[in-house]
């Protein structure tokens, strides 16, 4: 497969209900282990690969089978099948007394429900480039002007912290940025042992002789946030998290400044099609050049490569 392959994809909801997100939708993973799960169960390193022997696992009366069928159509957002693979799976577990996957089919149901929640806020969106590239450092392959900001690692924005996160977001002036970490680390104290909520995001000033302000903590938005953007004008802040209203591992999420407080309001799930039963990882909008850039691991690629979108920015929800 080239490095860079353009592709117009028109993305209709009733094209995408009940089938393939066309190009997108790949061969998807539902969790950033599927990989894993599809080398040890099948020895494949693709849905696309293993797909002959799922239907030959489900023909033996293995559960294996069955789950991995469901995880298939939880990304073709095919969310009946994937809800009577599952019940099936639990079915012939109980009967064959494995547990293998019992708990990965809880989390994929609990997906699938809000997947349906969601699927009335999905977006139409054209994309115009698709690039497969590294999953530990895709944000170098992005192509912000100066007006968006940068995004950066958070390594190179907090110093000497052990528990940030994977990327920083710096302002067009520089002068504010934004990152998660663990919150215990931020009070200087071992973080060595660290729960799902003392990960939160931060953000903070940079002053003019280049130090930087007492970091803020930004409250409410899920579990690991992470990959920050904020827009230019500085209302909209763009994040993946996990959480309770997620459709797969880590989704896309919203949450607009108030302007009179300053304070983030309660954030918004980004919806489809940004969103899967994938683990879906930054979203950044240049607003100079009417694009978006969008990371996701919704396809299967060999190594740790994930696809890294760019669309043009719709008007608006239909």
């Amino acid at each position: 497969m080239r490095k860079s392959t353009r592709r117009y994809i028109q993305f209709r909801t009733e094209v995408i209900s009940g089938m393939a997100l066309l190009a997108l939708a790949g061969t998807p993973s539902l969790r950033a282990d599927l990989r894993g799960d599809l080398w040890s169960e099948f020895n494949a390193g693709s849905m696309a690969e293993a797909l002959p022997m799922i239907e030959e696992s489900k023909k033996s009366g293995q559960a294996a089978g069955w789950y991995f069928s469901g995880m298939k159509a939880m990304l073709d957002f095919d969310f009946d099948k994937a809800q009577k693979e599952f019940a099936e799976y639990k079915r012939v577990a109980k009967k064959n007394g494995t547990t293998t996957y019992n708990e990965a089919v809880e989390e994929a149901l609990h997906g699938l429900n809000e997947g349906r929640l969601q699927f009335d806020r999905f977006q139409n969106i054209v994309v115009i480039d698709a690039i497969e590239v590294d999953r530990d450092d895709f944000f170098k392959h992005l192509r912000l002007p100066l007006s968006a900001g940068r995004i950066v690692a958070a390594p190179e924005i907090v110093k000497n912290k052990n528990g940030c996160g994977e990327t920083a977001y710096i302002s067009e002036s520089g002068d504010l940025i934004m990152w998660s970490e663990d919150s215990v680390d931020a009070a200087g104290e071992d973080n060595s042992d660290v729960s799902d909520e003392e990960v939160v995001m931060m953000e903070a000033d940079v002053l003019a002789d280049g130090s930087i302000s007492e970091p803020r903590k930004i409250e409410e938005l899920g579990i690991y946030p992470d990959f920050p953007f904020l827009t230019a004008d500085g209302s909209t802040l763009y994040y993946s998290a996990e959480g309770n209203n997620s459709v797969g591992g880590r989704d896309i999420f919203i949450a607009s400044r108030d302007p009179q407080t300053g304070e983030y309001r309660t954030p918004v799930n980004a919806g489809f099609p940004y969103n899967s039963a994938a683990d879906d990882y930054l979203l950044a909008i240049d607003e100079e050049n009417g694009v978006g850039w969008w990371a996701t691991d919704r396809r299967v690629l060999p190594g740790n490569k994930i696809m890294l979108y760019v669309f043009m920015l719709p008007d608006g929800r239909k």
